[in-house]
């Protein structure tokens, strides 16, 4: 089993507690901006009525607010789930 051997040697450092801790903090904003996207929308759409974005800025700006949710999620669940395996071969349960 080699790369588990090689796996094992790679959790010297804090490695796994600082992906871990960035996939929690990855995850809270997908949540922070999800909960704020109706807010978000009403000043982009205030934004385009006072002149200051075009339309279509405006519908590339609600573009990027709705696909950063899932995406951040998925990379902190990612993280996440990479330190859970960090720890679980450090403790030998695998």
């Amino acid at each position: 089993m080699m790369f588990l051997d090689d796996f094992k040697d790679a959790l010297n450092g804090h490695a796994f507690e600082l992906a871990g801790l960035a996939g929690l903090a990855l995850i809270f904003v997908a949540g922070w901006i999800r909960w704020r996207i109706t807010w978000l929308d009403a000043d982009v759409e205030e934004a385009v009525k006072d002149g200051k974005l075009t339309q279509s800025q405006a519908e590339k700006r609600a573009w990027v607010a709705q696909l950063a949710t899932p995406v951040l999620m998925l990379i902190g669940l990612a993280l996440l789930g990479m330190a859970v395996a960090g720890y679980t071969a450090k403790l030998g349960w695998i």
